[in-house]
């Protein structure tokens, strides 16, 4: 699913729970500090070639969106679901998986009960047992 189809077939139900799109931040996942603007909690998207491919949350106990974002494009493999999805998807090894993932883009949103509403709704995401929908 583009990021645009994303945008548009969802703004309903952002609306519908509050959430302001415009008001939600987006980076790149290549920039430090595109990713410290998201020291908050909620869900968060990643866009790979403007295609959503994963959707992720940030809310339990004190991690921020901040926190799990810059967990994706470090060295360590402890609790980076993303690179493990990429590694299942692509069959790629850990270095290769986080420079994928460097190159990819990311929007966030302050909210907290949506990221499994959203994952239902999208096709082809890499975070859906480590397969594509």
């Amino acid at each position: 699913m583009t990021k645009e189809r994303f945008l548009n077939d969802f703004e309903e139900t952002f609306r519908a729970r509050g959430i302001k799109i415009k008001g939600g931040k987006e980076g790149s996942m290549n920039n430090p500090e595109d990713i410290a603007g998201c020291n908050f909690p909620g869900i968060y998207v990643i866009i790979r070639n403007n295609e959503v491919i994963y959707i992720g949350s940030a809310y339990a106990g004190t991690r921020s969106i901040a926190d799990r974002l810059t967990q994706y494009r470090g060295n360590s493999r402890t609790g980076n679901t993303l690179a493990n999805a990429f590694m299942r998807h692509e069959n790629t090894e850990f270095a290769a998986a986080v420079e994928e993932i460097r190159k990819c883009d990311f929007m966030a949103f302050e909210y907290r009960d949506l990221e499994y509403e959203l994952i239902s709704k999208c096709d082809n995401l890499i975070n859906c047992s480590g397969n594509v929908r």
